[in-house]
């Protein structure tokens, strides 16, 4: 599948000054980081990275549960990058199973966790990158 993407960005002052990314559906405000002199004040660039690569693990993740159907009443991501020498993300993932759910439901939402991983295509372009993703399941049951 193919996705036509259309992204229109603008920077008003220096280096301390602050951008814009506009999307179809979307806007962003965009600063550099006080740890690079900027005003750090809203979003840089790689909180969008890992934003990125959360949004499609999700995606992915609430696609194959609904594939596989899962009884899914809520999907949690909560995702912590290290940015420096080396760069890496790491997703708590937490799905709430609907009341009723047994044993083989909880194995099989653990599983589609890792497959989430494996089938992500932004978290695939990372690693090709070096950035190492790892990905800590957790399925509860309402």
């Amino acid at each position: 599948m193919s996705l036509d993407i259309s992204l229109k960005a603008d920077w008003n002052g220096g280096v301390d000054g602050k951008g814009r990314i506009e999307a179809a559906d979307a806007a962003f405000d965009i600063a550099i980081p006080k740890a690079y002199g900027g005003a750090g004040t809203d979003t840089h660039p790689k909180e969008l990275y890992v934003a990125a690569a959360q949004a499609c693990f999700m995606a992915t993740l609430r696609g194959i549960t609904a594939m596989k159907k899962l009884p899914v009443e809520h999907i949690t991501v909560q995702t912590k990058a290290i940015a420096g020498d080396t760069f890496e993300i790491h997703h708590a993932v937490e799905i709430t199973l609907q009341s009723g759910a047994g044993d083989k439901e909880i194995v099989t939402a653990k599983a589609l966790i890792e497959k989430a991983d494996e089938l992500c295509e932004v978290g695939n372009l990372a690693k090709k990158a070096g950035v190492q993703i790892t990905v800590a399941p957790f399925v509860a049951v309402a």
